[in-house]
């Protein structure tokens, strides 16, 4: 029986949660928590979050997010946005929150908000009964004004001004030379709700409306979602379908259909990059779809499953930071700890055509908003918590790519309070290419980086077989020991740290074999180690590792880790049938 050999080294092609067990493609994974892949080689703990506003300025208790966006000024400084309860929030880059005292009831999302130069307009909804529901204006971090329902007093002399008004509507964005409102209320009465009404200003005039200028989109059913300016037009979403509207003026403006099977069930399910908008659609193809365009293209297939199980989809929000696609939802994985909900993020850079998927859940508390545009300023992209009776805050998420030095969320107020979260990997079925001819599996090696500063872990490797996938054949523990300037050989179990460098004997013992100059050293952090026994017999197997199954006693937890790659050996058995 000739000995042979399966390297797994890279692990790009991330997550895919099809339940058919040769479904999964090489270096996919049926199941990951809380870990980052390499794009060159492995898969680490992903870092810590970082909390963003020292205080909690908001009562942890009311704390409930709905959207959170940023505007950039043109001091160099920013405001942060939030919506919660029936008002808004502002924040400096100081963190510290302050009530506009802006009521507020567009459902879901309360708030929408547009950005022309320094000043914001804000939608505040279409609720007739409440008298403020007109549109907001803030100029920098000056005081909110509140503006004139715009159906009092439409202007249509575009040549003389009359400032300050604005529709009542859900949704607002700026667009060419006009700022759009959709989804309006005519005349402050419930008699005047155009769930699917579009409305521009008048050009380089935002506070001033003619009568005429709106287009009612009542094709395609449901109401207008969400307004988002792209390139040369204005993608329109609305329960059901998907519309973009071209042109410059009332004689020029064409709308075209983009989609009548896809749509999307709010503003918060609706992210966008420098090159495409991704919008997540709930109709009978759920599951998120990047628009480049011209057509929308679904990147979300390996992660069906979970899509088709999303019960409250006013609770999704997607987020383009980081260079990735966070998209937050309600789905909870069998591996996730408690009932906290974490975020899918999507790499394009990774996995081929379509990108991969990750999934992280933060220590404390669910994500929410992401905070587009908050990498432009700052060091790391923000995101909103969801953590009543925990914390109010935004966290930073900083980059897989940096030292990743710890693996507990920053997100109560005393960093000393800091609390881990369980991550683990689970690599597909290992078959060697025969998936029912029985197998003689050897001592496998394992690569793990670590910081040079770093503390012991201890990782957990449950090893599953021939196709059973609930319940371990075999367990054991692989401590990973801090390293000086150097790549170390170590067999696992040997109780004392083996001298640096590769001098190690074949059996184990720290008798040095003299091999040692078969290698160079220098690489920093990196250890190769080799487990202590084979995996026994089987046609197939499954590896999770993770940094212990109790993550509120492992004494390890928190302590950051990685594997490189995993090297696999193994023997063919005779045939018997």
């Amino acid at each position: 029986m000739s000995l042979e050999r399966l390297d797994l080294e890279d692990f790009t092609p991330g997550l895919n949660l099809r339940a058919g067990q040769f479904q999964l493609g090489a270096g996919e994974s049926p199941a990951m928590l809380n870990v980052e892949v390499d794009p060159v080689s492995g898969f680490m703990s992903r870092p810590g979050l970082i909390r963003w506003n020292a205080a909690d300025d908001v009562v942890t208790s009311t704390w409930n997010p709905r959207s959170v966006e940023r505007a950039q000024l043109s001091t160099g400084s920013y405001q942060i946005y939030a919506t919660m309860g029936s008002t808004i929030y502002s924040a400096g880059a100081n963190g510290v929150f302050s009530d506009l005292s802006i009521p507020c009831n567009a459902t879901p999302h309360l708030a929408d908000f547009a950005f022309w130069g320094d000043i914001t307009y804000i939608a505040t909804g279409t609720n007739a009964a409440v008298v403020s529901s007109s549109g907001w204006k803030r100029e920098g971090t000056g005081t909110p004004v509140q503006l004139t329902d715009a159906s009092l007093g439409y202007n249509d002399n575009y040549t003389v001004p009359l400032y300050n008004h604005m529709p009542i509507a859900s949704h607002v964005e700026t667009h060419a030379s006009y700022l759009f409102c959709a989804d309006i209320t005519e005349l402050g009465t419930y008699a005047g709700s155009h769930p699917n009404r579009i409305r521009w200003s008048h050009p380089n005039e935002p506070e001033d409306w003619a009568t005429a200028d709106f287009i009612d989109i009542d094709n395609g059913g449901g109401r207008i979602t969400a307004i988002q300016s792209f390139r040369d037009h204005l993608l329109i979403f609305k329960t059901e379908s998907v519309w973009a509207l071209y042109g410059y003026d009332l004689a020029s403006w064409q709308l075209v259909e983009v989609s009548r099977a896809l749509g999307a069930p709010t503003k918060t399910a609706i992210g966008r990059s420098e090159s495409s908008v991704f919008f997540f659609s709930g109709t009978s193809g759920s599951g998120v779809y990047v628009y480049d365009g011209s057509t929308a293209t679904k990147i979300s297939s390996n992660l069906d499953p979970a899509m088709s199980a999303i019960g409250n989809q006013d609770n999704i929000w997607l987020g383009w930071v980081g260079n990735r696609l966070w998209v937050s939802t309600e789905w909870l994985p069998a591996e996730s700890v408690g009932t906290r909900t974490g975020a899918f993020v999507w790499d394009p850079s990774m996995g081929g055509k379509f990108g991969s998927w990750v999934f992280h859940v933060p220590a404390v508390g669910s994500f929410r908003s992401i905070v587009e545009r908050s990498d432009t300023n700052g060091a790391y992209p923000l995101i909103a918590l969801y953590a009543p009776g925990e914390a109010s805050c935004l966290v930073s998420v900083p980059s897989r790519y940096g030292d990743i030095a710890s693996s507990k969320d920053q997100v109560l107020e005393s960093p000393a309070a800091s609390t881990a979260f369980a991550c683990s990997y689970t690599t597909g079925w290992l078959t060697m290419g025969w998936p029912d001819r029985l197998k003689s599996w050897l001592r496998p090696r394992f690569v793990s980086r670590r910081n040079v500063s770093g503390s012991a872990v201890t990782l957990r490797m449950d090893v599953f077989k021939d196709y059973d996938e609930s319940n371990a054949a075999r367990s054991a523990s692989a401590s990973i020991l801090p390293t000086s300037n150097s790549i170390t050989w170590r067999a696992l179990g040997y109780s004392d740290p083996l001298p640096n460098g590769f001098d190690f004997k074949e059996d184990g013992s720290a008798e040095a074999d003299g091999k040692g100059a078969d290698f160079s050293s220098g690489q920093v952090g990196s250890v190769i180690r080799r487990a202590v026994t084979g995996f026994g017999t089987a046609r197939a197997i499954r590896i999770t590792i993770s940094n212990g199954q109790d993550i509120l006693t492992d004494t390890d937890a928190g302590e950051p880790w990685a594997i490189d790659a995993i090297f696999l050996k193994i023997r063919y058995r005779k045939f018997t049938t």
